[in-house]
């Protein structure tokens, strides 16, 4: 293996370690560098070059280069990447991007992996059922219910997605048995969340929690429990962003989504084609309105 070769750096001279850092340290723009180009960035010449892709096993740079790009890719692409921090500040634009990409795959196949599809089915079949569905959430976590109501309006499903924080208790205490709820909470702890979950329990609605912490405290309060678990912390003074955890909330609601869809396939299927073609009328009409005017 190339890569491994490089990292041991056996029997390499100076300057051949200095190229094999570079190597390493800048792999995804060595496809687009010429010999002279490599030979400039890491202050050796094409000669030295040579003998180092040479030692490596390989006929020259041409050969190197596109079995150096090959193990790279491959390599990278089961690389775990940290939850907290996906990168760093000498990370290229490249690799960042990269880095972005696994985490969101690595943490929807974790979460798809923990899916106890018995229950999902049973939650699946109580939201078709529901009269009305209401999502308690806040921070991050909001922005994926909007986008789930969205979706579920389009359904001409009735959903609730409170914004403001201080009216989420009243749309508790107007819950019945006939009404679904969502509560959203990464580390399930969440005081406003835990209030309405409290709420509902005594008014005998039927709950979801949606939290990677399965002995939290909403956990307790709800009917079932999905995971979202993604490996990240909680507080933003050890990560950057709640990236995969927003990830895993809305992949979480997709699949809701799509399950609900499957239910009624072709009338839902119908149903959301007509409300696109209203939509798209409306638009385009509006459009034409605001050019003639």
């Amino acid at each position: 293996m190339l890569i491994e070769k490089l990292q041991e750096q056996q029997d390499f001279t100076n300057v051949e370690k200095s190229i094999a850092d570079y190597l390493l340290s800048n792999g995804f723009d060595i496809k687009n560098l010429s010999i002279s180009q490599l030979a400039e960035a890491t202050y050796s010449s094409p000669a030295t070059i040579v003998r180092l892709c040479r030692k490596l096993g390989t006929k020259g740079y041409k050969e190197f280069r596109i079995l150096f790009n090959t193990e790279f890719e491959e390599s990278f692409q089961s690389e775990s990447v940290d939850s907290n921090v996906p990168f760093g500040s000498n990370d290229s634009y490249e690799r960042i991007s990269r880095n972005l990409c696994n985490l969101t795959a690595s943490t929807i196949n974790g979460v798809q992996q923990g899916f106890d599809f018995v229950q999902m089915k049973r939650i699946a079949a109580r939201m078709d059922r529901a009269e009305s569905i209401k999502v308690f959430s806040v921070g991050i976590s909001m922005y994926a219910a909007l986008d789930f109501k969205a979706k579920m309006v389009r359904l001409g499903r009735s959903i609730v997605v409170e914004q403001d924080d201080f009216l989420l208790p009243g749309h508790a205490l107007s819950s019945g048995k006939k009404t679904f709820c969502l509560l959203i909470s990464q580390s399930g702890e969440t005081e406003t969340v835990i209030e309405c979950a409290r709420i509902l329990r005594e008014r005998g609605s039927y709950a979801v929690a949606l939290t990677a912490h399965p002995e939290s405290r909403l956990a307790s309060l709800c009917n079932e429990v999905v995971l979202t678990s993604a490996g990240e912390s909680d507080s933003f003074t050890t990560k950057i962003e709640s990236f995969a955890s927003f990830y895993a909330t809305h992949y979480v609601l997709d699949c809701l989504y799509c399950w609900l869809f499957r239910a009624n396939y072709a009338e839902n299927a119908a149903a959301t084609q007509q409300k696109g073609r209203v939509v798209d009328a409306s638009h385009w009409g509006g459009e034409k309105s605001q050019q003639l005017s």
